[in-house]
């Protein structure tokens, strides 16, 4: 599973700022082919806003069970205490790499 937050325009709003997304994509050890979950719109900028946002679209894709491994940058609220990381093992219920 990868991910990595991106200020973009908000090309769906009348005031045509800017929103922080969070593309999420998902890479089978099968056949290597990498699939596009989504792109949700983050709330805010926190670990755990970043963790709901990844968690939904994969239960929504049914694969959050066969999630073995992470890839995302290093940044506080992917990796901190109450990051992104920490989040999503206890959701999943399993250590991920």
């Amino acid at each position: 599973m990868h991910w990595d937050s991106k200020l973009l325009p908000d090309i769906t709003g009348v005031d045509m700022g800017k929103v922080d997304r969070l593309p999420v994509l998902i890479s089978s050890l099968v056949d290597g082919n990498t699939k596009l979950l989504g792109v949700p719109e983050l709330v805010s900028r926190s670990g755990h806003a970043a963790a709901v946002a990844v968690l939904d679209l994969l239960k929504l894709w049914q694969c959050n069970a066969f999630v073995i491994a992470m890839c995302f940058d290093t940044t506080a609220s992917n990796t901190g205490r109450v990051g992104v990381c920490s989040h999503l093992e206890t959701a999943i219920s399993h250590n991920l790499l």
